[in-house]
């Protein structure tokens, strides 16, 4: 007499897969364009100084170019994260999907 085995719904094997993996990925593309991003902005920031509130003879005030550097990168991190992580999860389902649909012939 054979047991019967458990089958998993349809949508948890795709989901554990990419809860086990593939959330990594899209977190590290979002810190990748929030670092080149803030890093870029706040370049050019300095380059310019607006009202001379980056520097001037005495120096480089380094807390206006972190606060400007740290109001850039965390809002552009969440914001690319959120955006690559539903995008890598909407394709994983789509391609699990796509390879599993039954023939209709």
């Amino acid at each position: 007499m054979q047991a019967k085995e458990k089958s998993e719904p349809v949508i948890i094997s795709p989901l554990r897969r990419w809860l086990h993996r593939g959330w990594r990925i899209p977190l590290v593309a979002g810190l990748l364009v929030a670092l080149l991003t803030s890093t870029g902005v706040t370049i050019m920031e300095w380059l310019e100084n607006p009202g001379g509130i980056f520097h001037d003879a005495s120096g480089t005030r380094w807390r206006f170019v972190y606060e400007t550097y740290i109001s850039w990168f965390i809002p552009t991190w969440i914001t690319t994260s959120g955006i690559c992580l539903l995008l890598s999860l909407g394709l994983t389902l789509l391609h699990h999907y796509h390879l599993n649909k039954p023939d209709r012939d």
